[in-house]
């Protein structure tokens, strides 16, 4: 066993697939497309207030950054959505999910190579499982410019990004990384 001595971060991440109804052209036209004519962000529940140019700044950095979001990337984030899935293939995913408590599914200690056989096989139904989610999500947003961002809680600049509903305007989806 390992014993992790010194500081241990509790920080929590997120990444946020977001549909933008035009491509942004400058931090001023995510600033309208965000909060309007507000001129500060007040994140839900949080004291702290930045203004509006601050955080449209730093989404227009990510946007410049990576650019518009391929199907694949949506994909990749839809990998962590855990019991929000709603396609047949995710109902398949969870099923196996379920099944792990049972006999049936090798021991990690017992017989290592048909672990590693069923972890294949539970990467693989988990990956179905989020393209399908991700070509359901992405159907009929084919107008919009698609754009995923990650936010992290380590300091309360990014605690308000990633819990303070930043989105909340546009169409998007919050996918809880740990």
């Amino acid at each position: 066993m390992k014993i992790r001595s010194g500081f241990v971060s509790n920080s929590s991440s997120s990444s946020f697939v977001v549909c933008f109804p035009r491509k942004p052209e400058s931090v001023d036209d995510v600033q309208e497309m965000l909060f309007g004519s507000n001129e500060n962000y007040y994140p839900y529940n949080f004291k702290e207030v930045y203004t509006a140019k601050q955080v449209s700044e730093t989404v227009w950095k990510d946007i410049c950054t990576v650019g518009e979001a391929t199907e694949e990337q949506v994909s990749d984030i839809f990998e962590n959505m855990g019991d929000d899935y709603t396609t047949i293939e995710a109902f398949e995913f969870e099923r196996m999910c379920e099944d792990r408590d049972d006999d049936r599914i090798p021991d990690f200690n017992t017989n290592s190579k048909k672990w590693s056989e069923w972890n294949r096989k539970y990467a693989m139904a988990r990956r179905k499982a989020a393209v399908a989610e991700a070509k359901k999500w992405l159907l009929g947003k084919e107008d919009y410019c698609v754009y995923t961002f990650e936010f992290h809680d380590d300091t309360s600049y990014g605690s308000a990004l990633e819990h303070g509903e930043l989105f909340r305007r546009l169409i998007h989806k919050k996918v809880s990384n740990h």
